[in-house]
């Protein structure tokens, strides 16, 4: 079995468990308890976090990327069950933002231009880009906007890899 093969297959299920309780697990038991005051209330918005592995596939994160694809459609699905009460339920996927969890990146000047590479906006997010969404979101002014799934990325596409090619390709010419 060569190297990429065994990720998955050689994970300890200790962890793959820990990834999963604490990225849907918890996402789930929260929405729960928050969604029975406000289904009680009749109304509310519960804004629920995915990532960019919800819809792109990534080697080596496979339960993170499973968990938070669970999380959209937890998110999706509470949407439906509770419109009726008024209570909406969205989510959204931070893409490459500059916080704390993305320091390995963004404190190496390589791979911090690296990756603005792979960002049609040519540069990385800030956390204020992602509190204007929740806002939103949060606010009356998105009171008709229910099971939505906002990319807050610069425009990276799902196949993001093709940036890639597509840039090597252009610069060969």
């Amino acid at each position: 079995m060569d190297g990429s093969a065994r990720v998955m297959c050689m994970s300890v299920p200790k962890l793959a468990y820990k990834i999963i309780n604490l990225n849907l697990t918890s996402v789930m038991r929260l929405s729960q308890r928050v969604g029975r005051h406000m289904v009680a209330r009749g109304t509310g918005s519960v804004i629920n976090v995915t990532s960019p592995a919800t819809l792109r596939p990534w080697p080596a994160i496979t339960a993170y990327g499973a968990a938070k694809a669970a999380v959209l459609n937890l998110s999706q699905a509470l949407a439906q069950e509770w419109a009726a009460a008024h209570v909406r339920v969205n989510a959204v996927s931070p893409g490459w933002i500059r916080t704390d969890i993305n320091r390995a990146f963004t404190q190496n000047a390589a791979a911090e231009a690296a990756t603005a590479v792979d960002v049609p906006l040519g540069r990385w997010g800030v956390p204020d880009d992602v509190c204007g969404a929740l806002l939103w979101l949060a606010s009356d002014a998105s009171s008709y906007v229910t099971g939505a799934h906002i990319t807050i990325d610069g425009a990276v596409p799902e196949d993001w890899r093709a940036l890639r090619i597509d840039r090597t390709w252009a610069d060969s010419e």
